[in-house]
C-alpha cells in the first residue's frame, strides 16, 4: 500500500495537484516506516524533495533530500543516492549557492559512474546516461561562470568520454538511439560549451 500510495503522489505531482501529492506522499513514508521498508522510505522522502523543489521551497527540499541521502548511504543504495546527489545539486543551483552546486553535482557523477561500469541492461544505461548529461552540463556552466575553465573544460570532455566508453562496452550501441530530443540537444550544449571553453583556454 505504502508503494501505491508512492506512485499516486507522484502521478498527482506530475498533474500539479501538489497538495494531493504530498498528502499520499506522507500518508506513504508512514506506511513505509511502519514495516520497515527503508530503501522505499528513501525514495518517498526524495519525491516529496521533488515536490517541495517545484514549489520553490527549497529549504524544505533539501531536508528531505538529506533525509533521503542519509537512508540511501546506511542502506548501501547506491542508485537512489546517486539520483538524490543529482536533485541537492539543482537545489543549490537554483539558490545560487555555486560551491555548494558543484560538489554534489560532482559527487553525483562520480557515485553514477560507478554504478553505470556495472550496468548490463542497454535501458538502465541510457536512464544513467540522460542524467548524466543533464549534470554534466549544469557543472560545466557552474564551473565555467566561476572561471575555472580549466576543470569546466575536463568535465566536458569525460562526459564525450564517458558516452564512448558505454558504446564500446554495450557493443557499439548507441546509448541515445531512441533518446528524447531534449536529451539530444543537451548533449549537443555539451559540444557546444565544450568548442567555448577550448578557445577560452587558448586564449
Amino acid at each position: 500500500e505504502g508503494v501505491t500510495l508512492n506512485n499516486i503522489g507522484i502521478v498527482y505531482k506530475n498533474l500539479g495537484r501538489y497538495e494531493l501529492a504530498l498528502e499520499n506522499l506522507q500518508q506513504a513514508l508512514v506506511l513505509l516506516k511502519e514495516i520497515g521498508d527503508r530503501k522505499g522510505e528513501g525514495v518517498t522522502l526524495s519525491n516529496i524533495g521533488v515536490v517541495y523543489e517545484d514549489l520553490g521551497r527549497y529549504e524544505q527540499a533539501l531536508d528531505y533530500y538529506q533525509n533521503a541521502l542519509a537512508i540511501s548511504k546506511d542502506i548501501g543504495d547506491r542508485p537512489g543516492e546517486g539520483i538524490t546527489l543529482n536533485n541537492i545539486g539543482f537545489v543549490y543551483a537554483k539558490q545560487a549557492d555555486k560551491a555548494k552546486a558543484i560538489s554534489f553535482f560532482q559527487q553525483f557523477i562520480q557515485v553514477n559512474e560507478s554504478i553505470q561500469k556495472d550496468l548490463k541492461v542497454e535501458e538502465f544505461k541510457t536512464t544513467y546516461a540522460a542524467q548524466q548529461v543533464n549534470a554534466y552540463l549544469a557543472l560545466v556552466n557552474l564551473l565555467a561562470q566561476e572561471k575555472r575553465y580549466e576543470e569546466s573544460f575536463n568535465y566536458a570532455e569525460r562526459s564525450r568520454a564517458r558516452a564512448a566508453l558505454d558504446q564500446l562496452g554495450n557493443k557499439r550501441i548507441d546509448i541515445r538511439q531512441g533518446a528524447a530530443a531534449e536529451l539530444l540537444q543537451r548533449e549537443q550544449d555539451i559540444l557546444n560549451r565544450l568548442s567555448i571553453l577550448r578557445r577560452q583556454l587558448i586564449t
